[in-house]
């Protein structure tokens, strides 16, 4: 998928493998597969900011890639996404969420036109920040 943009003239590929799509329950749902540990709170976003800020949430930050991708080329107005972690196979499928703060007992995990939209915007934030000769890459902390 082809991304201008919208601070510069650049043109940037964004291009990814799905494990897994699937309709169950007259919902389209995107399954990655991990061979290690993911636990679920790691797939639970509070600020949208850790997803670009902390490895913690990288496995996050793949479904909604995977998730804006493939929106962005359907009419379908949500989606589910989530992950199969080998070295967690008790606790099933586990869904991405965006969360409104930590004790927040509501959990929806659809993946909307809105989560999209806001995902967008720290995505292109990310891309810029690489882009620019003049922010060092630094390598973070794991």
């Amino acid at each position: 998928m082809k991304l201008r943009l919208p601070n510069s003239d650049q043109t940037v590929v964004l291009k990814g493998k799905l494990d897994r799509i699937d309709l169950c329950d007259g919902l389209i749902r995107i399954i990655d597969y991990k061979t290690g540990k993911v636990e679920k709170r790691n797939l639970e976003i509070i600020e949208w900011s850790s997803i670009i800020e902390s490895y913690d949430y990288s496995k996050a930050f793949q479904l909604l890639c995977y998730s804006y991708m493939y929106l962005s080329g359907s009419p379908i107005e949500h989606i589910k996404a989530g992950i199969f972690s080998i070295k967690n196979l008790k606790e099933g499928l586990m869904l991405f969420y965006k969360k409104s703060s930590p004790r927040d007992p509501k959990k929806d995990p659809m993946i909307n036109k809105e989560i999209i939209k806001e995902f967008e915007i720290h995505l292109y934030q990310l891309i810029e920040e690489i882009l620019n000769p003049e922010i060092p890459f630094v390598e973070k902390e794991i």
